[in-house]
């Protein structure tokens, strides 16, 4: 992120300039910069959506267990009130 920061920074103070070169260099910079603070933010997501996929897991392992005791037939005696 430093560096995403330090590109804005050098976008901001070439703005006014009349040099189009050196802004379209700190253009350039700051979407690199942009470019791979995404990717890291999207492998970041990733990790967390595996993470909770694994956890997801464990939980329908035990849900899954509950579910197939309760599909189970009973016999239940019951009596008929009128």
């Amino acid at each position: 992120m430093k560096n995403l920061n330090n590109a804005l920074e050098n976008l901001k103070k070439n703005k006014d300039s009349s040099n189009l070169e050196s802004l379209k260099s700190s253009l350039d910079n700051l979407n690199k910069a942009w470019s791979e603070d995404a990717s890291k933010m999207y492998d970041a997501s990733k990790k967390d959506e595996k993470n909770e996929d694994s956890a997801k897991n464990s939980t329908n392992d035990k849900s899954e267990t509950k579910k197939k005791k309760e599909d189970e037939i009973e016999d239940a005696d019951f009596e008929v009130v009128d």
